[in-house]
């Protein structure tokens, strides 16, 4: 299968999708992760939001690198992610991605209270995607199934 045919497939999965686990390294080299809602543009770039003091957003000052990860269960199709972390600032692209992280948590799901939120301690960040890897076992022939990185 061709790498954009597979790169369209990886981002189907991910718009189908509102939850990853992300993984920081703490100040003392510790692995910490958390849940995130997230949304994903069409450059494989991930945003999301936090507040100022969580522990996500502590790791990020002192570490930007950061891994992501999106899959289901059974079938198994996941992609992992591994890029830079930064925080967005005022501007048209900050208001474009409060709006759509703001609609997640109108949507029905159980989802963290965006509204409630504004002020000095929510932040948006952004995760520059520096690898990417998708595997699909939905797939049925063994070829097709083996992850594949899609970026770089």
């Amino acid at each position: 299968m061709e790498k954009e045919e597979l790169k369209k497939k990886a981002m189907e999965f991910l718009k189908s999708k509102v939850v990853a686990v992300i993984a920081t390294s703490s100040d003392q080299n510790i692995p910490e992760t958390a849940t995130i809602y997230f949304i994903v543009d069409d450059e494989f770039n991930f945003y999301f939001h936090t507040q100022a003091d969580s522990r996500k957003a502590q790791n990020f000052r002192k570490n930007p690198h950061v891994a992501l990860v999106v899959g289901t269960e059974n079938v198994p199709i996941t992609v992992q992610v591994e890029g830079e972390v930064e925080q967005m600032h005022y501007g048209e692209e900050l208001k474009k991605r409060y709006t759509e992280l703001q609609q997640i948590s109108h949507s029905g799901l159980f989802a963290p209270p965006l509204d409630t939120l504004k002020g000095e301690g929510l932040i948006i960040y952004k995760i520059k995607t520096t690898w990417l890897r998708f595997m699909d076992f939905r797939e049925k022939s063994e070829e097709r199934r083996n992850p594949v990185i899609l970026i770089p």
